[in-house]
């Protein structure tokens, strides 16, 4: 939801320059505005206490741009000498700032494209001053966005209430501020692209703030590198990969549980014998395909064994239930029950079964600092 006053103190405390805010921009075919935005968010006097800005590989191209930026007394350069990706590039800042600054307060990213106003990154800064231990997001009105951009967050904006169960009016801003320990969280994430914007959202514990800002768009928002179809797809795929493994666990269930339960009308033993043998072929397929987890295979599966038979029991609780009292026939109370697990088993696997364990080393070995 947004909030009307969002410069309002927060449990009782105003506002405190003493906490430090770091802004962070992961930088690929910056804007040539990027500059005089940097110079006044830095001039403010609530402005960030440093700004670290990551080439993303831009190459020539970008130089006088960069190095524009890099002139700016309090601005940081970081350089991945190939494009890696916005989270690649957010990670890279986010690690330097818990490097250098363990005491900062938070992390606020704004975009490089100039779509993002000045004195909307330092609201955003303020409010991370204020709500301790929130998530802010400055958010879009998207009334007045391009098709495109409406598209790709109308998407992600369902796909976030259906895993999250939390709503969310702008999934796709590039203009966040994140408390110091959700930024420790953060660099630990895998993508390196696009969606990894919506995966620091699904990993976060925190509340959320929604400050509105301007919806600045230049030339039809041409500027935006954010493919609405291959990068919504990138961020969906994940789910289609569930999908699709969850059908072929379907079909081994019920490959095993319709012949046994007609052949001998024992409906413990079918779910059993079934569950069984279905999570057992899906285990390494969800791990490595699915979820792409490198976490301990004895602790997953010692996890996952337990997520089965849970979720097998409640199955054929709601089974038993949908037959004796409503009179269902068993293969659509089945039906019926497995459907109303998918998104919770979808959610628990995710969370806390197929994990990964540390962040992506690759952005170390591109990554170099400049300090100025």
């Amino acid at each position: 939801m947004y909030k009307d006053d969002p410069m309002a103190t927060a449990f009782g405390q105003p506002p405190s320059r003493d906490r430090k805010i770091v802004l962070v921009i992961p930088c690929h075919r910056p804007s040539p505005e990027l500059p005089g935005i940097v110079s006044g968010v830095l001039g403010h006097e609530n402005g960030p206490q440093a700004v670290v800005v990551v080439d993303d590989g831009n190459g020539p191209v970008a130089a006088p741009i960069l190095k524009e930026l890099a002139d700016i007394p309090g601005v940081t350069l970081l350089r991945h000498a190939v494009n890696m990706g916005v989270g690649a590039a957010l990670k890279t800042g986010s690690r330097y700032v818990l490097q250098t600054w363990p005491d900062a307060h938070g992390v606020v990213s704004a975009d490089a494209d100039g779509q993002h106003a000045a004195g909307d990154i330092v609201r955003v800064i303020e409010t991370l001053r204020q709500k301790t231990g929130c998530v802010v997001l400055g958010v879009r009105r998207f009334q007045v966005a391009p098709l495109r951009s409406r598209f790709g967050n109308v998407l992600t904006a369902m796909l976030f209430r259906l895993l999250a169960h939390r709503r969310l009016s702008d999934t796709q801003t590039g203009l966040r501020g994140w408390p110091i320990e959700a930024c420790a969280r953060n660099v630990c994430l895998a993508p390196n692209g696009f969606e990894y914007l919506l995966e620091c959202l699904l990993a976060a514990r925190e509340p959320f703030v929604e400050v509105p800002i301007q919806t600045i768009y230049l030339d039809g928002n041409r500027s935006s590198h954010f493919n609405p179809v291959l990068d919504s797809l990138r961020i969906y795929f994940v789910l289609l990969r569930y999908c699709a493994s969850s059908l072929l666990a379907w079909a081994i269930d019920a490959c095993v549980f319709y012949p046994v339960y007609f052949a001998t009308g024992n409906l413990i033993a079918s779910q059993f014998g079934a569950r069984i043998i279905s999570a057992t072929a899906v285990f390494f397929l969800a791990r490595n395909l699915v979820f792409r987890s490198n976490a301990p295979v004895a602790k997953s599966s010692v996890r996952y064994a337990v997520l089965a038979g849970l979720s097998g029991f409640v199955s054929y609780s709601l089974i038993r239930f949908l037959h004796v009292h409503w009179g269902f026939a068993v293969a659509p109370a089945k039906l019926l029950s497995e459907s109303a697990l998918f998104i919770v088993n979808f959610a628990v696997q995710r969370a806390f079964i197929f994990t990964r364990r540390g962040e992506n080393e690759k952005s170390k070995a591109y990554s170099t600092a400049t300090n100025d």
